[in-house]
């Protein structure tokens, strides 16, 4: 028999990026700008939403389409620093945040106001990107609405009670209706949906939304939102971006109404990272450090990845600071056969792709300082003449 060892949620690439660039975004505002981009000029789809961190370039539209926004998370200090950095009108508190409340104040004030009108431009730009110019005006609120409205309720504890819950709709287009039937006559199918549900567990209140559909869900899988919400007589359970598997369908008095499942995995989009995404994370990790932006939310399993499958290596801030003379060479002895990046040292003439016991050349401190510096598993050796020795 196999014991199993179980851990914290293992987020894949997408969802770690979400979190460091608006990590990047509250803690450095002034140097994210957010901007639109076609990504084919000849095709007619909206425009992405990209953010410029630094000199890096991020499509948001497409990261979050990759993203698990089931795991997304954010704590306290990251709260505290939105409030103080982008104290605007959509981060003004509306209810007072009460102690022993599972949610920050950021949180809470993203609920609230998706509950009130701020549900309109969040799903908006999940569904279709940044298709209006005037958006941008708001473009770093929405996004950030977005992320902290997520960590909110990954972190309200669910209902342990099993009932059914309801959505009504009232303009669901009749394509996507023909799809959703399509996948119940072939024994049940699943949908990506992009953007946040409202269910309730009323049926009645439910039924006032209702126009040409109505989703039954067989269990509360949102979170109850009704103590933030503007509107706590909706009884409302919120649902993340995810897949809903239909189940069971009927027509009556004009009406559709499905039966649906959500059934989000634990793990998702791993399979669809490739070495240009690792490389955009680990640029985006070197800007965060720049800017004394914590990096303990990287899962150690990513860490592992970048170090060992992908060539880039977490770097060692604390590396030269017992070297005294900034004329000090450094040898760099590289003991087993490793892989760096495709990215010169600077100091170096060219990549180093080295073999076991091959010594490079000589560069100054200077030239490995601590924000330049890709080499792994170092370890300063206490001589005037220092060598790192790379494990």
């Amino acid at each position: 028999m196999v014991d199993l060892v179980y851990g914290p949620l293992n987020k894949n690439l997408f969802t770690q990026m979400v979190e460091l660039v608006t990590k990047c975004l509250i803690y450095a505002p002034n140097e994210v700008k957010l901007f639109s981009k076609q990504e084919n000029k000849f095709d007619a789809t909206p425009s992405d939403l990209h953010a410029k961190v630094g000199n890096i370039e991020v499509n948001l539209t497409s990261l979050l389409s990759k993203a698990n926004m089931s795991h997304v998370q954010f704590n306290e200090t990251d709260s505290n620093a939105l409030l103080q950095n982008l104290n605007n009108i959509y981060y003004h508190p509306v209810y007072p945040h009460e102690q022993g409340c599972p949610i920050t104040q950021a949180e809470q004030n993203a609920v609230t106001n998706y509950t009130g009108s701020g549900y309109w431009s969040i799903n908006n730009f999940l569904y279709n990107g940044a298709k209006c110019p005037s958006y941008f005006q708001d473009a770093k609120d929405v996004f950030l609405n977005t992320v902290f409205l997520s960590s909110a309720l990954n972190k309200i504890t669910p209902d342990c009670c099993h009932f059914e819950t309801y959505r009504g709709e009232h303009s669901t287009p009749f394509e996507e209706i023909l799809e959703r039937i399509s996948l119940v006559e072939q024994g049940g199918g699943i949908t990506d949906q992009v953007a946040f549900q409202s269910t309730s567990s009323s049926k009645w209140v439910s039924e006032g939304f209702k126009g040409n559909c109505m989703i039954i869900f067989e269990d509360a899988y949102g979170k109850s939102v009704q103590s933030y919400s503007c509107f706590p007589g909706e009884q409302e359970y919120l649902l993340s971006p995810g897949k809903i598997l239909w189940t069971s369908y009927e027509y009556k008095d004009g009406c559709h109404t499905f039966h649906a499942q959500v059934v989000n995995p634990l793990v998702e989009g791993a399979d669809k990272a490739n070495d240009s995404d690792y490389k955009l994370f680990y640029q985006l990790l070197n800007f965060a450090e720049k800017h004394n932006i914590s990096d303990d939310f990287v899962t150690p399993q990513l860490k592992t990845e970048l170090n060992k499958e992908h060539g880039f290596f977490i770097k060692f801030p604390q590396l030269f600071q017992n070297m005294e003379a900034k004329s000090t060479d450094v040898t760099l002895k590289l003991s087993d056969c490793i892989q760096f990046s495709d990215d010169a040292i600077p100091g170096l003439d060219a990549p180093i792709s080295a073999q076991a016991n091959q010594v490079s050349p000589t560069c100054s401190q200077q030239a490995l300082e601590p924000s330049a510096c890709v080499l792994a598993n170092m370890q300063i050796l206490p001589q005037v003449h220092q060598e790192v020795v790379i494990a």
